[in-house]
């Protein structure tokens, strides 16, 4: 399709072509020279007359529709717009009836020019026949009863008679005769051979020796050279190896075969379950959950530490303020409340340290996983809590352990997860007379032991000077 302004310059240069053309031809015919002025003069007088007219009428019918056609507006029609769907979604088939090659000739037959009988016959080419060329150079004065007959030998070899020699390896040259580079390359391909010899040797070795396999010192076999031989080697290994009982403690042997419900589901290809069922036999998980495991466990390495050094520390202080008998009262409720700000203080740095190394791992995994798996930030005085919560039944348990290795009462409802000594009959008679005594006397500090001591060495020497 033209644009209106395209059309319309076409047909102006197109009349003006027409006219050009007519008044080039009559100036040639008259053969005289114009000027410029004249030849504008004659240009108008040209349009004016019936030949001009007749000229113009004599446009191609190819223009003409042009012409006459609706011009591109910008705008594609309804009908135009179906008929390129449907020849794109549907191709047109090839249109009439599917011939075979005989119908195709009965329906057009060559055509057999007759020939004329008055006309000559062509002459043939004169060629050499098969007659004329004898069979064998012959030999003067040679005649048939000449000829002798010569049994054919079979020692050649020869695939139509079956004769094919046996192969035989050329001869190996001399190491002595050739030049340094080719030696150099000669011997480097035998050791390369000889090296790959030993290590199929070794593998086969291996082999034989897992699968129970013993060879004798004559029992050398040479490995097959077909696909057929490789496959028969294998089968008996594998049937030797089932009649030693290698197979009878394989792993699942007598189970059912555990089936993975992603087989059967329709909504995965099989290409995707088999690509799947691949990665999770390698151990190949995305990057967002190796980054989890990596962020687990630094917290866990964290969390484990902070435990640690508040059990030992809470630990130390009780047995150091208070004396072996009164260790039984700290309970777990009692060991919850108690803070140590001394102790938090002494560790800021390496909490607050810890916690902002844990954070920027959080963010990190944050920005690879899903929304959905996404965790918080960890803060010092939640983590703290936490340990405080938690440590407190172990701490009480190291303190009624230390309690009871001291000889100190512990209540039975409270001895369980303890390692309690073995004294015997004894022990129990002692336990029974100390719950009946009721609670048992205070024993003295180290000072009291100290001053006790201090004045038993001076009592001495008082008198030894008496």
């Amino acid at each position: 399709m033209l644009l209106p302004r395209t059309s319309t310059t076409l047909r102006f240069h197109t009349n003006r072509l027409v006219l050009s053309y007519s008044f080039l031809s009559r100036c040639s015919s008259s053969g005289s020279g114009v000027t410029g002025s004249a030849k504008l003069f004659l240009d108008a007088e040209s349009e004016e007359t019936p030949e001009a007219e007749r000229l113009r009428s004599m446009k191609s019918s190819a223009l003409a529709a042009l012409e006459a056609e609706h011009n591109w507006d910008g705008d594609e029609r309804m009908e135009d717009a179906v008929l390129r769907m449907l020849v794109d979604k549907y191709k047109p088939l090839r249109s009439g009836s599917i011939r075979t090659a005989e119908q195709k000739l009965k329906s057009s037959l060559p055509r057999i020019t007759p020939i004329n009988p008055s006309s000559p016959l062509p002459t043939p080419v004169e060629r050499d026949s098969w007659k004329d060329i004898p069979l064998i150079e012959p030999i003067r004065g040679h005649r048939p009863w000449h000829t002798t007959y010569q049994a054919p030998s079979h020692a050649t070899s020869s695939i139509k008679l079956g004769n094919i020699p046996a192969y035989k390896p050329a001869p190996r040259a001399s190491l002595a005769d050739m030049d340094d580079k080719t030696r150099r390359k000669l011997v480097g391909e035998r050791r390369r051979v000889a090296h790959a010899n030993r290590l199929s040797n070794a593998r086969e070795g291996t082999l034989d020796y897992k699968l129970g396999i013993k060879k004798g010192a004559g029992s050398g076999q040479v490995n097959p050279t077909t696909m057929r031989g490789w496959a028969n080697l294998v089968e008996d290994k594998i049937e030797k190896a089932r009649l030693s009982g290698v197979f009878n403690n394989v792993k699942g042997r007598g189970q059912p075969i555990t089936e993975d419900p992603a087989s059967t589901n329709p909504f995965i290809a099989r290409e995707e379950f088999l690509m799947n069922r691949i990665v999770q036999k390698q151990g190949a998980v995305p990057a967002w959950i190796e980054f989890q495991q990596d962020l687990t466990t630094a917290l866990s390495s964290f969390r484990e530490t902070l435990r640690q050094s508040w059990v030992r520390r809470a630990f130390r202080m009780i047995t150091s303020e208070n004396s072996i008998h009164s260790l039984p009262a700290f309970n777990a409720a009692r060991l919850r409340k108690m803070r140590d700000v001394e102790w938090e203080v002494k560790e800021r740095g390496f909490h607050e340290t810890a916690i902002g190394e844990i954070n920027k791992l959080v963010m990190r995994y944050n920005g690879m996983a899903p929304f959905t798996v996404r965790k918080p930030y960890h803060e010092t005085r939640a983590e703290l809590d936490a340990v405080y919560d938690e440590c407190a039944e172990e701490i009480e348990q190291k303190l009624l352990q230390r309690a009871l290795d001291g000889g100190v009462h512990v209540p039975i409802e409270r001895r369980a997860g303890l390692s309690v000594p073995d004294l015997g009959d004894e022990a129990e008679v002692f336990n029974q007379g100390a719950e009946a005594a009721g609670p048992t006397p205070k024993s003295p500090g180290i000072l009291e032991v100290l001053r006790s001591l201090r004045k038993e060495v001076v009592n001495v020497f008082q008198g030894r000077d008496a």
